[in-house]
């Protein structure tokens, strides 16, 4: 079953665990950012990373726009001369990366993190079945839910 990558919706908790922040700074970033949801606990998980991206390049564009807008003049020519020499030496390293890299890197994760939830419940259904204690079946998904973390995270 193809999924559109554009159509799903997650909740929450599942966008703090894929952005690795806690649930109550999803909820800020709709409330004072302006994150798109769809609902309460409803979101579609490929225009909030579309917005994640944008706004993660609004924080550094303010920082510098921030650090320009100096006003003593000896000050701004040496804070730009330090962060020209930085950007010099990522250069060399090879640490800068462009925007349409990290668009690919965040569609490679989301389509491991979609085939990774549509697969959980055949890879989960062996390990619940005939369990009745909540603790415990709440437990195994948790454990899984923290493998396929640990799964994007080693892909980044």
């Amino acid at each position: 079953m193809k999924t559109e990558i554009t159509n799903i919706e997650v909740t929450t908790q599942e966008l703090a665990l894929l952005f690795n922040r806690a649930d109550k700074y999803i909820s800020e970033l709709v409330k004072l950012q302006g994150m798109p949801k769809l609902d309460h606990n409803r979101f579609k998980l490929f225009d909030c990373l579309q917005w994640w991206i944008k706004y993660q390049l609004g924080i550094k564009n303010r920082e510098i726009e921030r650090i320009k807008n100096q006003e003593d003049p000896q000050k701004d020519l040496a804070r730009k001369n330090i962060i020209l020499k930085e950007i010099e030496i990522q250069k060399e390293a090879g640490d800068l990366v462009f925007y349409e890299d990290i668009k690919k890197l965040y569609l490679n994760q989301v389509q491991i993190f979609i085939k990774s939830l549509e697969g959980m419940p055949s890879k989960l259904a062996p390990q619940l079945k005939g369990r009745r204690d909540t603790r415990e079946i709440i437990s195994i998904i948790q454990d899984e839910i923290i493998a396929l973390r640990n799964v994007i995270g080693a892909n980044l």
